[in-house]
């Protein structure tokens, strides 16, 4: 039966895609956003699946050839089907936006130092543009937001995982 096949393949991706939200990700945040909105995509094409699945189940307990027990089977499988999807799209759709706040702004960090560590100093670093020949300050001004968003994540990774670490 072709719709039975459609649905245990669609039953078995939404079960692994449960699996891998379950899990803590290892990769930063950006690259977890753009695993996240990879699978976004790809649920846009599942969701044709599930789509086809709905539409179609009604024909299929129709058909004289499928018994009593079957019919049961399918219209439950598919349910808990539909039930599963909503779960895994809202919980993707929400770590998203988690990430996409986290990503585009600022991250704040507070840290407490026990007690005998000295406080860290401020420190201020001055450049000019005649120390980088070649560039012109409006190069410079074009390429700082983006070099800095960079190094803010990546400071404020690694503050996270110092923090953790103590």
């Amino acid at each position: 039966m072709d719709y039975g096949k459609k649905l245990d393949e669609l039953s078995c991706w939404v079960e692994n895609v449960e699996n891998a939200l379950e899990m803590r990700p290892t990769v930063s945040h950006e690259e977890n956003l753009r695993e996240l909105k990879g699978l976004i995509e790809e649920m846009e094409v599942q969701g044709e699946k599930l789509k086809y699945l709905n539409r179609n189940e009604p024909e299929v307990l129709s058909d004289k050839s499928v018994d009593f027990q079957e019919r049961e089977r399918i219209s439950d499988r598919l349910k808990t089907l539909n039930t599963k999807w909503k779960k895994v799209f809202k919980e993707v759709a929400d770590r998203v936006s988690e990430l996409e706040a986290h990503v585009h702004q600022p991250c704040l960090v507070t840290q407490t130092k026990p007690f005998g560590y000295p406080a860290p100093q401020k420190m201020v670093l001055v450049s000019s543009t005649s120390e980088i020949p070649g560039q012109t300050q409006q190069a410079l001004e074009i390429s700082a937001p983006a070099d800095l968003d960079k190094t803010t994540t990546e400071l404020a990774d690694w503050l996270l995982l110092i923090d953790q670490m103590l």
